[in-house]
């Protein structure tokens, strides 16, 4: 019955269970002498995950990007008031070791090989979230992690509800520009050109995006950078239709001495705009490039040049550009 009577006392409290603990510490000082002790203590159970908020204004030619913060954490002990830093660090089991050990030949013999010796990684936590610590938004780099600490005092109950938080909220002008690649899939997407001035940099960010105030998906976004030039991709232009069209080649001969085989490739790209206003097309293609002396490739007469060639160093990769009205 004592048993029961627990079990039922336990199913009343429900999730407002509270652990505590106790810490019971010996000082010995000489007479006269005092001083600060401050006692910390690891907790499983707590976590933090970083995510993006993108808002495209394609009137106003804006987008607006906010850093967030989730928060979770059953620990069983209730966090009420409290200043808390998130910090950015993974915490790994293994910090890293370089092995190599000496090689050495001799006739008949097998050497010994080189071996790096990296163990697998195990996480403290598990990959989508980062490690939390309860301290004390300012945002500290301390060259290798990130550092945010939260303004006044935060509450969360030990429940494992989620709790949001925004870390950084920034506002960029954007050049619209709608990118296709019809030799791999003929639907065309809206991207926002900017430079990240200001915005702190964010890697293997997940993001959800909205175009004028609507859904537009959540994804993995390329990695941004202080500073640098972004192309933020913001879904599917429905309002631009692509056609990408083999047309017959002719293959053949031509020389007189000596003959070479000629193999010609011939495409026709057509782009609609059917959106209402002048919209920015860049168009991607590319074309092959030789690595053999007795090969040579070279572009059709007649066919249209392309904007931009070698693209971010990508060897045959080329665009065009053009502003298409309605």
């Amino acid at each position: 019955h004592e048993l029961a009577a627990l079990k039922r006392e336990l199913d009343r409290t429900g999730k407002n269970l509270k652990d505590y603990k106790q810490a019971i510490l010996t000082v010995s000082t000489p007479n006269g002498q005092s001083g600060t002790l401050t006692l910390g203590y690891f907790m499983d159970d707590a976590s933090w995950s970083s995510e993006l908020e993108a808002d495209l204004d394609t009137g106003a030619q804006t987008v607006t990007l906010k850093h967030k913060a989730t928060l979770a954490q059953s620990t069983g002990e209730s966090w009420d008031n409290i200043t808390l830093t998130l910090s950015g660090s993974r915490p790994n089991y293994y910090l890293g070791n370089i092995h190599i050990p000496s090689e050495f030949l001799s006739v008949g013999e097998k050497g010994e090989r080189p071996v790096y010796m990296a163990a697998p990684v195990a996480r403290a936590s598990n990959d989508a979230y980062e490690e939390m610590i309860v301290t004390s938004a300012k945002r500290v780099n301390t060259g290798y992690d990130h550092v945010f600490t939260l303004p006044g005092t935060t509450s969360l109950e030990s429940d494992g509800s989620e709790d949001s938080i925004i870390l950084a909220e920034s506002s960029f002008p954007v050049d619209l520009v709608t990118r296709v690649a019809p030799f791999q899939t003929t639907t065309a997407y809206v991207f926002a050109d900017t430079t990240l001035e200001g915005f702190e940099s964010l890697r293997d960010i997940q993001v959800t995006a909205r175009r004028d105030g609507l859904f537009a998906g959540s994804s993995r976004w390329p990695n941004l950078e202080t500073g640098a030039d972004a192309e933020l991709p913001f879904g599917e232009d429905k309002n631009i239709t692509v056609t990408y069209t083999e047309q017959a080649g002719e293959d053949g001969s031509k020389g007189f001495i000596k003959k070479d085989n000629v193999e010609e490739r011939r495409y026709l790209i057509t782009v609609k705009n059917n959106n209402s206003r002048p919209t920015k097309v860049e168009v991607f293609d590319r074309y092959p490039v030789s690595t053999h002396e007795d090969i040579e490739v070279e572009p059709l007469k007649g066919a249209t040049k392309p904007t931009n060639k070698d693209i971010k160093g990508k060897a045959g990769v080329i665009s065009w550009e053009k502003t298409l009205k309605p």
